[in-house]
């Protein structure tokens, strides 16, 4: 019965240490894109960038207490996912919004999605693991939320230089086919 239960343990640490993962690589692969999108597309000012990706932190960093307590009653496994869920949402507005304050509430609610995840998860590492074991889970999960900070960046920077390329690529194309068209 031990050995059932420590395999249905490993694999929903497994899960957890996953999420841990993904979500520390796309936040931290967001966030430099959003900056670069807001001041070399937009034409905004370092200052306004700034205020709008720090709103991001502030709901998250600042609404912790609140959604943990929020989690301790929903339960961990809901509140992760519903903190998934309002991240993606806030992720998702990004797309639709075009004016400053469109942006501060998209970075507010996917702050306020990270701000019900990360106590639920914490919650949740806990309760998956037995006592003399905790040290380590704790230590793994934090040195995969560190790979994800160093990751997530560096994915962000290939895949601009990804849409750069393939952005190069189709202006050649149409260059060579406006120059057959031109010379027919």
């Amino acid at each position: 019965m031990e050995a059932h239960a420590q395999r249905r343990w490993s694999g929903s640490l497994m899960t957890m240490y996953l999420d841990t993962l993904l979500m520390a690589i796309g936040f931290f692969m967001l966030t430099p894109l959003l900056g670069l999108y807001f001041i070399q597309h937009l034409g905004w000012s370092a200052a306004l960038t700034g205020s709008i990706i720090a709103v991001s932190g502030l709901a998250n960093n600042s609404l912790r207490f609140f959604f943990g307590v929020l989690a301790d009653r929903i339960g961990y496994k809901r509140a992760i996912l519903l903190g998934v869920g309002v991240r993606v949402a806030g992720f998702v507005m990004y797309g639709f919004v075009s004016h400053p304050f469109g942006f501060a509430a998209a970075a507010f609610i996917a702050g306020a999605g990270g701000a019900l995840f990360h106590p639920a998860s914490y919650g949740a590492y806990a309760r998956l693991t037995p006592g003399e074991r905790k040290a380590r889970i704790f230590a793994l999960r934090e040195m995969l939320s560190n790979v994800g900070y160093v990751l997530g960046p560096v994915i962000g920077m290939l895949l601009l230089a990804a849409e750069k390329f393939l952005t190069a690529g189709t202006r050649v194309e149409k260059q060579l086919a406006n120059s057959r068209g031109g010379a027919g």
